[in-house]
């Protein structure tokens, strides 16, 4: 005796369940995961459980005076959005950002520097920086830290920096000049040039 085989069209169900099966059972599944959740607690939307794909533009860019965003902040006219739009521009330093746009002078930010800090500021008139300071440091050093002598004795090197936090930069001074380090704030622009147009590449100690 042959054994019939059954048509596909939904007589044979030994050979899979049909749509409906499926869709109770779907609907079993959430039920029972809804008695499970606690009382009155709904299910959050598929947008809020979907991960968001990071974007480009969001990655953090960090300034090169990072450590002066959260104290420039507490003043007027400062926002987040702000300090935002000049990270997407990739500004080098938020300090001169303020100053060529003229939100504050360098005056303004050196006063909350001192006032913060304790670290004095240095407005870097060329005709006031001892030559013998600017020969005591390789340009190398200068440039790698933003720095520059400008004051030098037996036992002190005054050194203009753009990040005068730089605990590195203060370090590595000290231990080539062997002497301790008074460190100045200073306009970064400034400094900038200054250390490109006055520090010969073999200046030595």
């Amino acid at each position: 005796m042959s054994l019939a085989v059954l048509s596909s069209r939904g007589r044979n169900s030994h050979l899979g369940r049909p749509p409906l099966y499926r869709r109770d059972q779907q609907e079993e599944e959430t039920s029972r995961t809804d008695r499970q959740r606690p009382a009155g607690q709904t299910a959050p939307p598929e947008a809020m459980t979907t991960p968001a794909d990071p974007q480009i533009n969001e990655r953090k860019f960090r300034f090169k005076d990072e450590w002066l965003v959260a104290l420039v902040g507490t003043m007027p006219g400062i926002t987040p959005e702000l300090i935002k739009r000049w990270r997407f521009q990739q500004k080098p330093y938020v300090a001169q950002a303020l100053i060529d746009g003229d939100v504050l002078s360098f005056q303004e930010i050196a006063e909350l520097v001192k006032e913060a800090f304790r670290i004095d500021s240095f407005e870097l008139n060329p005709n006031e920086i001892d030559k013998n300071a600017m020969q005591i440091l390789p340009e190398k050093l200068c440039r790698e830290h933003n720095v520059l002598p400008v004051k030098v004795d037996s036992r002190m090197v005054w050194l203009a920096m753009a990040n005068p936090l730089d605990q590195e930069a203060i370090q590595r001074v000290s231990w080539a000049t062997s002497r301790e380090v008074t460190p100045l704030f200073c306009p970064p622009g400034v400094l900038d040039k200054l250390v490109s147009e006055t520090l010969r590449p073999d200046a030595m100690i």
